[in-house]
């Protein structure tokens, strides 16, 4: 009886320290319940807020896109402007090589006439020599002349003296013996006086066709000096022509000159375009990068279903509101910056458009003014093609010349035709002068136009600079604001790395527990009733009433599962979505690069 007792006590010691125990386990149990449930409610109302941020950043980048694909089509349309203009100087740039190449011919063609100018100098200089032996061959006749007529005038005197020295003849008298007695008086036979007669009369006529060839020599000398005077003044016309050659060589160099300022111009104005388009494929690479980065962080931030909190759920929220605070102002900040270069990409917009105008005024204007110099360059090859047949002419001239002259006898050229080749050589001069006086106007008008586009080349010059100030500071601001953005994404993966820490430790905690409690159940089997017996009812209903409880939280953990199961699919869905409008927005716009700045 006494071992019963002392059984039985030491049963009801234990079962009331069991009881004790379970009253304790199960307060414990039901705290760490009702700070899991608090938890679950800060991390719901913080998870609610998180979605409603999400919904602002998407509503806020959708607006944002929209502006930057609008941005992006325009600076599309900018860039083709630009290569469709580049293509045209490029098409210039030919056009001047062309014209280099015909002022290349032109020089060698002046090289030609400068050697055929040197050529009429040399024969000037022979024409020269030759104009003082005609004057010594003019001098000698004129004094043969002047010897001729001298015998001439003797001759006829001496005729005069012998008429009156003649005998009277009388025709009754017998002629025969009349004559003989008047020779013998006078000492003067009749066949003598024939014989002299026929001599004077031939000596006449001999003195009188030298005086006609004389004549005719004189006249034909002095048709030659007419000639030789007009050629003269051909001459100096050549040397008026040549002089008008050198102004037109200067213009020509001078134009030259101002070419290759505008094309050292067209070059600097590539290499600077060529400049901005690599500092916009940078950009580029570098929005592509930040747009990936954000992407990454967007995935992240969607898949982290569940927020653990290390301390008490009151200064977390405090916390997070904070930071959501900050990420406002931020938010608010980068959007105030975004408008900012929204606008200053519509200004450079609008400046690169004008200076497009101004571009292709330009080249209107150099391919009007080379079609103008072309047109100058063919007459000047016609007008020096002409002087050549001239020269050629001349030469000609004065060789037929030269031969009349050495032989000093009759034939040569006509002075008529020689007076007629003259006349037109004269008209062609008029012509030519004509010729350089329009020339001459034209040369005005193409050093117009070069000062107009050296104007334009200038101011468009200066704008570029301006442009590329402006867009230089834009860079900078664009840069700084992609470091601000690299800097948040890295303190934002620290605090999701932070947060995956505290809730791996929490999970390993909360596992930690229910295995106790599970363990603790196990052990305490049967120890509710105080002083009953344990049997096999009771282990049942215990036994029951633990896997109801388990399987009650089975249920909980499969709602759950099934909560965040439906959350992720919405989430795929929603990126199907988006990707299917991406890829229509693709296939309809054409093949574009996207031009998107996301936060």
């Amino acid at each position: 009886s006494d071992e019963s007792d002392s059984g039985a006590s030491n049963f009801y010691r234990l079962s009331t320290m069991t009881t004790a125990t379970q009253h304790l386990q199960k307060e414990q149990y039901k705290n760490i319940i009702e700070n899991l449930n608090a938890l679950e409610k800060a991390l719901e109302d913080c998870i609610f807020k998180i979605y409603k941020m999400e919904q602002e950043i998407s509503s806020v980048k959708n607006n944002s896109e929209e502006e930057i694909k609008s941005l992006k089509n325009q600076l599309q349309e900018v860039t083709n402007d630009l290569r469709q203009s580049k293509e045209a100087l490029e098409a210039e740039k030919i056009k001047n090589d062309k014209n280099e190449n015909e002022i290349s011919e032109l020089k060698e063609k002046v090289k030609l006439v400068q050697d055929l100018e040197q050529q009429i100098k040399d024969m000037e200089q022979r024409q020269g020599e030759k104009g003082i032996d005609e004057k010594n061959f003019n001098v000698n006749l004129e004094l043969k002349l002047k010897q001729t007529t001298r015998n001439y005038e003797e001759m006829i005197d001496h005729l005069k003296q012998l008429f009156n020295i003649l005998p009277v003849v009388d025709s009754e008298n017998d002629p025969e013996q009349g004559g003989y007695n008047n020779l013998n008086d006078n000492k003067f036979g009749v066949n003598e006086f024939i014989n002299r007669v026929r001599a004077v009369g031939e000596e006449n006529r001999r003195l009188h066709d030298q005086a006609s060839l004389l004549q005719s020599r004189l006249e034909r000398i002095h048709g030659q000096m007419i000639e030789l005077r007009e050629q003269e003044n051909i001459k100096q016309e050549l040397e008026d022509t040549r002089q008008e050659l050198e102004e037109t060589k200067e213009k020509l160099s001078y134009l030259e000159e101002k070419a290759q300022t505008a094309k050292s111009q067209v070059q600097s104005t590539n290499e600077r375009e060529n400049e901005m388009r690599n500092e916009l494929k940078t950009l580029r690479e570098q929005l592509k990068t930040n747009q990936e980065k954000i992407r990454k962080f967007e995935a992240i931030m969607k898949r982290q279903s569940v927020l653990q909190v290390v301390n008490d759920g009151t200064t977390i929220k405090e916390e997070f509101q904070q930071q959501l605070a900050t990420q406002e102002q931020e938010y608010e900040a980068q959007l105030k910056e975004r408008d900012v270069v929204i606008t200053k990409l519509r200004n450079d917009l609008t400046n690169t458009v004008s200076e497009k105008d101004m571009i292709s005024q330009t080249v209107r204007d150099l391919e009007g003014m080379l079609k103008s110099k072309s047109r100058t360059l063919d007459q000047r090859e016609v007008s020096i093609n002409r002087l050549e047949s001239d020269i050629v002419k001349y030469k000609s001239e004065l060789a037929e010349l030269k031969a009349v002259t050495d032989d000093g006898s009759s034939g040569g050229n006509n002075p008529n035709s020689l007076k007629a080749e003259l006349e037109a050589a004269h008209e062609e001069l008029k012509h030519l002068r004509n010729v350089k006086e329009k020339l001459e106007a034209q040369l005005k008008q193409t050093k117009n136009t070069l000062e107009k586009a050296q104007m334009a080349f200038s101011e468009r010059e200066e704008a570029l600079e301006k442009r590329s100030e402006i867009m230089q500071a834009e860079l900078d601001g664009i840069l700084k604001e992609f470091d601000r953005l690299t800097r948040n994404f890295l303190d934002f993966d620290g605090e999701r790395q932070k947060l995956e820490n505290s809730l791996d430790k929490l999970q390993k905690k909360c596992e930690n527990l229910e295995n106790e409690l599970a363990d603790e159940k196990i052990k305490n089997l049967g120890m509710e009733a105080g002083n009953e017996p344990t049997t096999t009812a009771t282990l049942r209903k215990e036994f029951r009433k633990m896997m109801a409880e388990s399987k009650d939280e089975q249920q909980k953990a499969l709602h759950r599962e099934m909560e965040e199961k439906k959350k992720l699919e919405n989430a795929v869905r929603n990126l199907k979505r988006e990707r299917e409008a991406e890829k229509w927005e693709k296939t309809n716009k054409g093949t574009q690069t996207r031009f998107v700045v996301s936060v």
